[in-house]
């Protein structure tokens, strides 16, 4: 029964986060089961909301390129595709979202030197995944009404910033803006080597794909 609430209770989350700007930094100690748990269906809700608003903004493009270059005509077939692909990203969404916080607490206790557990990082960090609704809400209404778009993106970027802020001041035993300071050289570093992990492997996948090519290309001659 608990496993079911902790399916579902990502929405109320999403209200409590929005009505009560400390529930964040209130639940960083949930347990290790329960914190997996809420990670896993949290990131699953979250990636689903994405790829709702991204499937229905970018309908067509995602229909032409099913039919010219996949090939696929049918509409039940492009459905059964759509859902694959969404099925598919869950798992990959979480990964990056577990390597995301592992990489981000390395990085704050060696670069910043200080300390904080891991898991009450995970639980914060989960916490802000519900604002993942809102976000989509703002970008949403751009088309029809661009300045009410950009300002619910606005109050979202901002209050999502200041609230993992409080939280790293818990979680790092930081105080006032040195948590926000903490955050944001931590997301910086953070996205760097991600970055830099990033072109490494492109670079690499390149070179194999082009040694592949020439391989393929010898049997053909």
């Amino acid at each position: 029964m608990r496993h079911v609430q902790v399916v579902f209770s990502y929405w109320s989350t999403m209200v409590l986060t929005l009505i009560r700007p400390r529930f964040a930094e209130q639940h960083i100690d949930i347990q290790l089961e329960e914190a997996l748990n809420r990670s896993r269906w949290y990131t699953a809700w979250s990636t689903i909301i994405w790829a709702f608003w991204l499937y229905t903004t970018q309908h067509r493009l995602w229909i032409h390129w099913l039919s010219h270059q996949a090939g696929i005509v049918s509409p039940g077939w492009q459905w059964l595709m759509t859902l694959f692909v969404v099925f598919i990203s869950l798992p990959v969404t979480y990964g990056l979202f577990r390597l995301y916080i592992l990489l981000t607490h390395v990085v704050t206790l060696n670069v910043f030197k200080v300390r904080g557990q891991r898991l009450r990082l995970l639980n914060l960090e989960t916490t802000m995944l519900t604002l993942s609704g809102p976000t989509v809400v703002g970008l949403a209404v751009m088309p029809s009404s661009e300045s009410i778009g950009n300002l619910i993106l606005a109050i979202c970027i901002i209050y999502a910033g200041w609230m993992t802020a409080r939280g790293y001041n818990h979680i790092f035993h930081k105080t006032r803006v040195k948590g926000f300071l903490l955050f944001v050289g931590a997301t910086l570093v953070t996205g760097f080597i991600a970055a830099m992990a990033g072109v490494a492997l492109a670079a690499t996948l390149g070179v194999l794909g082009f040694f592949l090519l020439l391989i393929l290309r010898s049997f053909t001659h």
